[in-house]
């Protein structure tokens, strides 16, 4: 049974690499700018703390998880013991 999810498996994740553009290759942010990006998570995070209509909410969240796809692409997760 094993043997059989291989090649479907192999396929797949051929697939998944084909479709990440090329000039999409991830690259190590550096601390500023990972610092950056955290603190206009944090401040987005804050906003939405405070509460508002729901279309404000929405739209705070919208822009949090720019930040965060920001955060991802720039690999800042490496950095996370050195961020404030």
């Amino acid at each position: 049974m094993m043997a059989g999810m291989l090649p479907r498996l192999t396929a797949v994740l051929l697939l998944n690499l084909a479709l990440i553009p090329a000039g999409h290759a991830l690259e190590q942010g550096s601390l500023a700018t990972c610092q950056s990006i955290k603190d206009r998570i944090d401040y987005y995070t804050d906003l939405k703390r405070k509460g508002g209509s729901s279309s404000k909410m929405a739209s705070l969240q919208k822009q949090r998880n720019k930040y965060q796809a920001l955060f991802a692409e720039n690999l800042c997760r490496n950095y996370l013991g050195r961020l404030k």
